[in-house]
């Protein structure tokens, strides 16, 4: 028994995994006449506000901290430069209230970032600089939740005359809080006072640790220093604690690699392994990551593609559209990402203020909020779907269509016959077993190789990691799919276009004998088709008490007879939902009063269209359906678990027991 997910359905998956809001704008510093450009040969009255990172409260409000100019700078004005300013959201960023400004009077305050410690106090890094003359990355400390700040510490520094750290500047900049084990705080920062030792590093990502709230500093840590290069200049960093308790730092390496994006990860969160890393495909500038709740990595940088990785940063997918379109020299810059939900994520950046390509009216802070869909975008657990080779358009087969263990898989022209039908059943870890109609048995690959080019073969079910696959939408309306346990992808052997091609693994190569487009196959539950329902419990058939032809008429469970009020209508509505229609009565399955209490009784009434009359019809396996109301999420249940004749329906919360469950057959 299966079910029919029309293709309307699927074809939303084309919207990629996570789907954007509008922006909300937290900060605009109007233009202003200035006195001439700064020490950096930038007009303040144009700089607007920039660099943003945002941090969560333990009460659950937002703090975001930003660069602002609103003087001359400190070329003209003793007491001027940029400054850092720090708004609140207490509804989950959907609105912003400034609460505080700090200065260094007669330096460029920037690059502040906010970390609170586990008594409620916040701490703030910044760099605080002279050009060329005073570099110091401060920490400042904040009792009252942000409003007021006092210097606590310096995290590292270099001071000289005017002019003496220049050619080639010797500064330290970008610091990045992170909370470590027993207590500690760990900040990483870019580092250039090493150009002039020997050997010499254009720059370096160091990394300093305190065990006593940010008061002071341990000694200095290389994170990142390129022994092959002494021209590169890895910078930029943001880390973060993984689900599998290791940590992971993501940096641009400008100089020598065009100033592409790269990670590492350690295991303590101290010692980081050497060399230059490894390269993140598509992120250029300024990288940030996020750890998700559920495992994934979501990566993004001034490119503003998205970046999924769900193992670790062994391998990373794009997300089909990004929040603020691709980098156009500095019309965007230094984005950051944040979770704000459960299914939410926040895209805070320096929008550009004037038409993509010119950069002469500075840039206001502004914040997206994108919705993820399902990691495995249009799929749904307990459908059946035609797997179709992109390159060949010909389907993923059984051959002979053979029920034998070791039966092999291959390609062949669609035939619509159960051979090329397959059942996926999601799993915990978000991979699916894939499931061959005809013979029952799920897709691996042979021996649980690791090799490029093992075969790919039907077995029982046996546990193997080599029988469940990862399932990534790559856009399009296509997917790649990655064994669970080579990490390696199902792919047509040569990318040959014929029938009877084999299908074996192979390392991701991007090439389209990898690529697979699904296609929903219809059966079982046809729009517009009568069926009825049996309940896994009591083995009772739905049906309209005495056969009522009333509006109101209660719905109760009663042994099958074959009676035309035990029959029901299903009919495909819109967005995942059916109605269900009393065959007798022509009137609707029911929550009587669109009633959302658990208990509430189910009924007959005439079809009106409303959530109330609207079921979604979700496989749970073993031929059995759960239906869940649209208005309410509670599903159809018999009361109390009856076995009798008359047990009354209602719906009630989920609780996955037999009374909740139901055969549809026709």
């Amino acid at each position: 028994m299966f079910i029919f997910y029309p293709n309307s359905a699927h074809a939303a998956a084309d919207s990629g995994p996570i789907v954007w809001g509008s922006p909300v704008l937290i900060n605009n510093v109007p233009n202003y006449t200035d006195a001439g450009p700064d020490a950096r040969g930038i007009a303040p009255g144009k700089f607007g506000s920039q660099f943003p990172r945002m941090t969560k409260m333990s009460n659950g409000d937002w703090l975001i901290v930003y660069t602002i100019y609103d003087n001359n700078g400190y070329t003209y004005d003793v007491n001027g430069g940029n400054k850092l300013q720090i708004s609140k959201s207490t509804n989950n960023g959907r609105s912003w209230t400034t609460i505080s400004t700090l200065a260094d009077p007669g330096r460029d305050l920037d690059n502040g970032h906010i970390i609170q410690l586990g008594n409620g106090d916040l701490l703030m890094a910044a760099r605080s600089v002279r050009w060329q003359e005073s570099y110091k990355l401060p920490v400042y400390k904040s009792t009252n939740g942000g409003v007021s700040w006092t210097l606590l510490s310096i995290i590292d520094q270099n001071n000289g005359t005017p002019g003496s750290l220049g050619n080639p500047d010797k500064g330290v900049y970008e610091p990045y809080f992170y909370a470590l084990d027993n207590g500690r705080i760990g900040v990483m920062y870019a580092n250039e006072k090493h150009v002039t030792e020997n050997p010499s590093y254009a720059q370096t990502i160091s990394m300093k640790v305190s065990s006593d709230s940010g008061a002071t500093w341990g000694n200095e840590i290389f994170v990142v220093k390129d022994t092959a290069n002494s021209a590169s200049r890895p910078g930029m960093p943001v880390w973060t604690k993984m689900n599998d308790g290791r940590y992971m730092v993501v940096y641009e390496t400008c100089g020598t690699y065009n100033c592409n994006a790269f990670y590492k990860i350690s295991n303590d969160g101290t010692t980081w392994p050497s060399g230059i890393g490894t390269l993140i495909p598509y992120q250029t500038g300024a990288p940030f990551v996020l750890s998700l709740a559920d495992g994934r990595l979501v990566v993004t940088s001034n490119t503003h593609e998205i970046s999924i990785s769900r193992d670790y940063g062994t391998n990373w997918y794009l997300n089909d559209t990004n929040a603020w379109g691709s980098l156009a020299s500095n019309d965007n810059l230094w984005p950051a990402l944040y979770q704000t939900g459960p299914n939410e994520v926040a895209a805070v950046t320096s929008a550009g203020r004037s038409a993509p390509g010119l950069h002469n009216e500075g840039h206001n802070i502004q914040v997206k909020f994108g919705t993820f869909s399902s990691v495995n975008v249009g799929i749904v657990s307990g459908a059946y779907y035609k797997v179709v080779a992109q390159h060949s358009g010909k389907n993923l087969d059984v051959d002979a269509g053979s029920g034998l263990d070791g039966a092999n898989v291959q390609q062949w022209s669609n035939n619509d016959l159960p051979p090329q039908i397959w059942q996926f059943l999601l799993q915990s870890d978000g991979s699916y077993k894939i499931k061959n109609m005809q013979s029952g048995k799920l897709l691996e690959v042979n021996a649980n190789s690791s090799a490029d080019g093992a075969n790919v073969q039907q077995w029982g079910d046996n546990g193997c990691s080599c029988q469940r696959w990862f399932v990534e939408y790559v856009g399009g309306g296509i997917y790649r799919f990655k064994n669970a346990s080579s990490g390696k992808n199902l792919d047509v052997s040569a990318g040959s276009i014929s029938d009877g091609a084999n299908v074996h693994q192979w390392s991701e190569n991007g090439a389209r004998p990898q690529r697979w487009k699904l296609v929903p196959v219809e059966g079982g539950i046809t729009s517009g088709s009568v069926y009825r329902l049996i309940n896994k419990q009591s083995s009772k058939a739905l049906e309209t008490a005495a056969g009522s032809l009333s509006a109101g008429a209660n719905v109760q469970q009663w042994t099958y007879g074959g009676q035309s009020w035990q029959k029901w209508k299903i009919t495909y509505v819109s967005n995942g939902y059916y109605k269900l229609t009393n065959n007798n009565s022509n009137l609707a399955l029911d929550v009587s009063g669109g009633s959302l209490a658990a208990g509430a009784n189910v009924q007959q009434w005439t079809d009106t269209g409303a959530d109330p009359q609207l079921w979604k019809i979700e496989y749970m396996g073993n031929g059995y359906f759960k239906l869940t109301a649209k208005h309410s999420g509670h599903s159809l249940d018999v009361s109390d678990g009856s076995m009798l004749d008359g047990g009354n329906v209602q719906q009630w919360t989920d609780n996955g027991l037999d009374p909740q469950r139901w055969q549809i057959l026709s």
